[in-house]
Formats: structure tokens, sequence, C-alpha cells
């Protein structure tokens, strides 16, 4: 099924955001290569132009964890909390 999807085409882009195959861009690969797939492999495509699609725009985020880096522990995430609530403190009005 992999295979599949990445000769279907991922996804498309518009406006430089990847947006999931649409049902009409599926049918029409299908239609160009001559193959059949049943109607579990097809919703099972789309789902995972969806999937790939979610996941390439959220890589975008600089914030994002890269897949090489390791699980975030506790303490990590504590201080990327301190870190937040120090800088939205920064915001609160003072008298």
């Amino acid at each position: 099924m992999v295979d599949l999807l990445f000769e279907a085409g991922t996804c498309s882009y518009e406006q430089m955001v990847c947006k999931a195959l649409t049902w009409g861009e599926l049918e029409s690969w299908l239609n160009v290569t001559e193959l059949t797939l049943s109607q579990w492999e097809k919703q099972t495509l789309k789902q995972m132009s969806r999937a790939y699609a979610s996941e390439s725009n959220s890589a975008r985020d600089e914030s994002a964890r890269q897949p090489s880096s390791p699980e975030p522990t506790q303490d990590d995430t504590t201080v990327k909390m301190n870190t937040m609530l120090s800088r939205m403190r920064m915001f609160t009005k003072k008298d």
C-alpha cells in the first residue's frame, strides 16, 4: 500500500500546504494506470494520504520533534513549561 501511495502521489500542494489527495485525484490516477483496487484499498490510500499531509504540515513547525530525536523526558517538559510560564508573566499587567 505504501508503494501505491507514493506512486499515486502522497499529497497535493496548495499555497505551500500539503493537502490529502482528493477522491478525484485518486480516481484519475487509477484510470491512467488502469489499476483496479477494492473500496477498502482506496479508502486506505485516502487515509494514508491524510496522515502523510498532516505529518508533513506538522513537521514544518520549528518546535516539532525530529523523528530521530529521543522522546522528551519529564524534566524536558517541566523546563519547557516553566520557560513558557515565565514568558507569559512578562505580559501580565503590573500595578
